[in-house]
């Protein structure tokens, strides 16, 4: 793992944000402590973005640990598998984007005891989940519905227009919040994929880690100067701050959680606040002789060019049709007269059984 390491005053930003991505947690949950890991990189193909420990731009190896709030993004062919350490595999679909994380609950009235509690939270693309006889309850999120699992496997995806999928090959959920629909969307093609805006954030908050880890090289061979090399930094740690923001905003707007909600709501003024930060030391560069790029990296969605196969963006999305959404889980209380928004857009939803286990 390469995270970008920053120099004098800049210290503080990333330290900040990665407190702000660390420690926003459930009122009266304590978090796995984050220098323990909770998983590893145990497969993965072409382009995998990798936010770890608050750091953009870490390089994907395989057996690469995962800690908890760290978030894998795919794109085009790529795919990567995780396990967690009590043996739980998740496969990620390419055009994904999702954060890992785990702490422990305290429970019981008379006799306390604690649980490991995981929240996996997809916020674009598909994902396999299989928890085998992990002990650890398993809660699955998206950002318009959240599901407990009771010890099960199943695939978890969101369609085009947001609408989340669940289908199960073995158990079931324990709780239902908000609405999934029974099956599985079909794959997103890049070009789709890439303009959901939590999939944009991630993927220009990578570019500019991995510009800002470029330029400190270049300053210590001196090829720019340090300024130029602190306010790439400073652009990195915007950028990063934005893509949480981003997260935090569409949770904040569309969870059902209330829980959910009110970490979104915390984060949102963090994430200002390390804006804020970025801007004053973005600033302070620029008087210090510094000039800014003339284009935010990754600002397009095709800015990050990849060697690896199967990575292109599709020359079109044709095919694409609206899902059948004549079974779905609902929480109680519900609507069921109210159905999806129609999108034309959307794939179709593959042709399997419906989950069972609700």
């Amino acid at each position: 793992m390469q995270p970008i390491i920053p120099k004098r005053n800049y210290l503080r930003l990333l330290i900040a944000l990665s407190m702000l991505l660390l420690i926003i947690m459930v009122p009266g949950v304590s978090a796995v402590a984050a220098e323990q890991p909770i998983a590893r990189l145990t497969e993965f193909s072409g382009t995998v973005m990798i936010r770890s420990q608050g750091s953009w731009g870490v390089e994907p190896q395989v057996g690469l640990l995962l800690y908890s709030r760290d978030r894998l993004v795919t794109r085009g062919g790529s795919k990567a598998t995780v396990t967690f350490n009590d043996g739980a595999v998740m496969a990620i679909s390419a055009n994904s984007n999702l954060m890992i994380q785990e702490q422990e609950e305290t429970k019981g009235f008379f006799k306390k005891y604690t649980v490991a509690k995981r929240r996996i939270r997809l916020l674009l693309g598909k994902l396999n989940f299989s928890t085998g006889r992990s002990n650890t309850q398993t809660q699955l999120e998206t950002p318009t519905a959240v599901c407990g699992l009771r010890g099960t496997a199943g695939t978890l995806s969101l369609g085009a227009d947001g609408q989340p999928y669940i289908q199960f090959t073995e158990g079931g959920t324990s709780f239902i919040i908000g609405e999934f629909l029974s099956g599985v969307a079909a794959d997103l093609p890049q070009e789709l994929a890439d303009l959901n805006v939590v999939q944009r954030a991630a993927i220009v908050a990578n570019a500019s880690a991995v510009q800002a880890a470029e330029a400190q090289a270049k300053a210590e061979t001196g090829e720019i100067t340090e300024a130029q090399a602190d306010l790439e930094l400073a652009v990195a740690a915007k950028t990063s701050a934005e893509e949480a923001k981003t997260e935090a905003v569409t949770l904040a707007e569309n969870s059902p959680s209330s829980e959910i909600v009110a970490e979104a709501t915390a984060a949102l003024a963090a994430a200002d606040q390390a804006i804020q930060q970025a801007d004053e030391a973005i600033s302070n560069a620029a008087s210090q002789g510094a000039t800014p790029p003339p284009d935010t990296p990754g600002d397009q969605p095709g800015d990050q060019p990849s060697d690896q196969p199967g990575d292109e963006t599709p020359s079109d999305a044709e095919g694409f049709e609206q899902p059948d959404t004549d079974n779905k889980f609902q929480a109680p209380g519900s609507d069921p007269s109210q159905p999806p928004a129609e999108t034309p857009d959307q794939p179709p939803v593959e042709d399997q059984e419906a989950a069972s286990g609700v």
